[in-house]
């Protein structure tokens, strides 16, 4: 999942451990702290490039997990690991909080450097993609859909 907010970018994944990376001991260690924190819970890695929005969200926590440092060759450079409830907790509060009417010019206030132009451009790469795509996906199935029901139709099945 992605999540542009105004503390800045966040990708949320599910911890595998089993995924081939060897991972460092430290974060071997927070994993556990996050999963012995609530047991019944998966653990998700918070990750970002900016240090700015995983320590935000370290904060709002009671337990104030570590933020990591990524090796150089890990695609995000900050990380913080947190069982799904905090996860869970941390999304309702964001969306709780929204208080604009434009969250692209509201990112004109923030900050995170660059937050205003990168609302911009997610906004300009998904409008563009959904004007482009998801119409011919859209019209395609639309036709399946009523070609289907045409045939029913003829045959008295429908």
């Amino acid at each position: 999942m992605y999540l542009l907010f105004k503390q800045g970018f966040v990708s949320i994944v599910l911890v595998d451990e089993t995924d081939g990376r060897a991972l460092p001991a430290q974060h071997v260690a927070q994993i556990q702290v996050a999963r012995r924190a609530d047991k019944d819970d998966a653990v998700v890695a918070v990750r970002s490039r900016s240090d700015t929005p995983v320590r935000w969200i370290s904060s709002q926590l009671k337990r104030r997990p570590v933020v990591f440092e990524s090796p150089p060759t890990w695609d995000y450079a900050f990380r913080v690991y947190l069982n799904r409830s905090e996860w869970v907790k941390i999304a309702a509060r964001i969306a709780g909080e929204v208080s604009y009417t434009n969250f692209k010019n509201d990112c004109s206030a923030s900050v995170v450097d660059g937050l205003e132009e990168t609302a911009y451009a997610v906004w300009h790469v998904v409008k563009d993609a959904t004007k482009s795509a998801l119409p011919a996906i859209y019209a395609a199935k639309t036709w399946q859909r009523s070609t289907r029901r045409m045939r029913k139709v003829k045959t008295g099945e429908g």
